[in-house]
């Protein structure tokens, strides 16, 4: 479950997508209406090919929800990068999350990790299968970094820093044999403002007790 400003929540039932029903919720403020919200592909999707438009559907189990499901036999269809988006006048809110497969031999640490410009930034994957193959990050798409199947660690990761607006993106790890359905993915955002956050934030804003400042911009 995430949670962001203006009382939005995006609910991810099984973020690890394996042989089973899946679905993504978005919920708002009982005062608003189902309209103000909506579910949709991020344009960073990591499958680089055509899909079908989601079938977003609104939930009667809720005041004010959108939701979108998939089937079990849809189950390669569901990987991507996917946000929930909430519009209240002219303030706009968008939370990410992500699908990805169970199978993959790596997974992330988080679906999403935010830093702020100039922080030092760890991206991390737990191995979860070893093989007798190099393993790779790509960015984007694009290939970044390699581990010799020797050395391939328990926790493979992208270290920043100081982190820069340009590294914000999708990042994936798979061996190099792997292909779409054995790669993990996490989504980097870097915020380009910098100010003394709670002691209690970690990561992002969502376990903060103040929100970040208006007019914010955010990298993705």
């Amino acid at each position: 479950k995430v949670e962001a400003a203006l009382d939005l929540i995006l609910i991810n039932s099984f973020p690890l997508v394996g042989n089973s029903e899946t679905s993504l919720i978005c919920i708002a403020s009982k005062w608003r209406s189902s309209k103000s919200i909506t579910i949709d592909r991020d344009q960073a999707d990591v499958t680089n090919q055509h899909r079908e438009l989601l079938e977003v559907n609104e939930d009667s189990k809720k005041t004010t929800a959108k939701k979108v499901v998939w089937k079990r036999q849809q189950a390669s269809e569901t990987i991507g990068v996917y946000y929930c988006e909430g519009k209240v006048k002219d303030e706009v809110t968008r939370i990410h999350t992500m699908k990805m497969p169970l199978g993959a031999s790596f997974h992330p640490v988080v679906l999403t990790l935010t830093a702020n410009k100039g922080e030092h930034v760890k991206i991390s994957f737990i191995r979860m299968a070893a093989k007798e193959e190099d393993a790779v990050i790509y960015k984007n798409g694009s290939f970044i970094h390699s581990v010799p199947r020797h050395e391939v660690p328990g926790e493979l990761q992208v270290s920043y820093s100081q982190v820069q607006p340009q590294d914000a993106g999708i990042y994936s790890a798979r061996y190099i044999g792997g292909n779409l359905f054995t790669s993990a993915y996490t989504r980097l955002i870097v915020r380009l403002f910098s100010f003394h956050k709670p002691p209690q934030c970690v990561q992002n804003w969502s376990s903060c007790s103040s929100s970040p400042p208006s007019g914010y911009e955010e990298q993705v």
